[in-house]
């Protein structure tokens, strides 16, 4: 039992590699024709391939291809027309159809709003109540924190006397002054999801949850993991976020608060 469960990885790896060679020869002008594809059909069914092992040959040899497309994309955060039309090109030479995800897509975006000053932003499906004719274009987990005056007790200062009046007996006289140092700094109100829509940004959260009509914000301000929004009144509020998110919410806003 064991050496036929061995001739049969073995034969199941040969299969495969025969497979790849042919796939391999065919894409060396960069393309599949239909007659190239029909004889990987034969090929794979004269081995006895399954379906699952043919595609994921297939699927393997595409994305080898567009790897370093794909990294350059990743990196750059960005994905130009350029680099659409590579990936797809690439999916029409394997016959593979390319569909980008929500990743690629915002990458997409954020380049038109760098290079073009505007793009149509997408309206994506969120569980919030909505009003009539609004939409929602951004969803993200965050973290809603204000400015804190802080004080911290450092002791006390000053001192008394002591007077005996009794045997065992002394009494104090004198006054010791609590001294306080205070702070302001950023402190966490709640942990929530952010979201932007066609008028306002709504902050829904664990413990408390806020909004801020496009009426009401004056300016914000960027941060590498934040946005400060500073509102006509109140404390500004700082929204902490992925890096990523903070771009994409950048370029939305851009396109609704103008």
């Amino acid at each position: 039992k064991v050496i036929t469960k061995g001739k049969s990885l073995i034969s199941g790896a040969s299969n495969k590699s025969k497979l790849k060679r042919e796939l391999m020869e065919f894409l060396a002008d960069d393309s599949l024709s239909d007659d190239e594809e029909r004889k990987l059909f034969d090929l794979k069914n004269s081995l006895g391939m399954s379906d699952a092992d043919f595609n994921a040959i297939r699927d393997g040899a595409f994305r080898k291809q567009i790897k370093p497309i794909y990294k350059r994309i990743l990196k750059a955060k960005r994905m130009s027309p350029e680099d659409e039309k590579e990936l797809v090109t690439t999916g029409e030479k394997h016959r593979i159809t390319i569909t980008f995800d929500s990743t690629l897509i915002r990458f997409k975006q954020l380049w038109e709003v760098e290079n073009t000053g505007t793009f149509e932003p997408t309206p994506i499906e969120t569980n919030i109540k909505l009003t009539k004719k609004e939409e929602c274009y951004f969803e993200a987990p965050s973290t809603w924190e204000q400015m804190k005056k802080t004080r911290i007790n450092q002791g006390y200062v000053g001192g008394s006397i002591g007077v005996r009046v009794a045997k065992g007996v002394t009494l104090r006289i004198g006054k010791a002054i609590p001294q306080y140092t205070e702070y302001e700094g950023l402190e966490a109100v709640s942990e929530g999801t952010l979201y932007v829509t066609t008028k306002k940004l709504i902050f829904v959260g664990i413990r408390r949850s806020t909004n801020i009509t496009y009426g009401r914000l004056v300016d914000y301000q960027l941060f590498k993991d934040a946005i400060e929004i500073h509102k006509t009144s109140g404390k500004p509020d700082v929204f902490r976020l992925h890096e990523d998110d903070v771009l994409w919410l950048d370029a939305i806003l851009q396109v609704v608060h103008s």
